[in-house]
């Protein structure tokens, strides 16, 4: 999932319910069993956004300054 250029504040309800939704069909397609992890920038927006989406596969989000925009 990525966001627009600009994340410096917390996404909109209408994305946040669109990363959930990515995420439940991701969650359907892999195995149980299965380690998943879920990675974002440590921008506000993405944090938000993967904490909703870990918590669908019962991780919590792994921050990686690596993961740019």
């Amino acid at each position: 999932m990525r966001h627009a250029t600009s994340c410096a504040s917390e996404p909109t309800s209408v994305g946040v319910r669109a990363a959930v939704s990515i995420a439940q069909a991701l969650r359907a397609q892999i195995p149980d069993g299965v380690e998943v992890e879920v990675l974002c920038s440590d921008l506000q927006c993405a944090v938000r956004t993967a904490e909703e989406v870990a918590e669908l596969f019962g991780v919590k989000p792994i921050l990686c300054r690596r993961v740019l925009e």
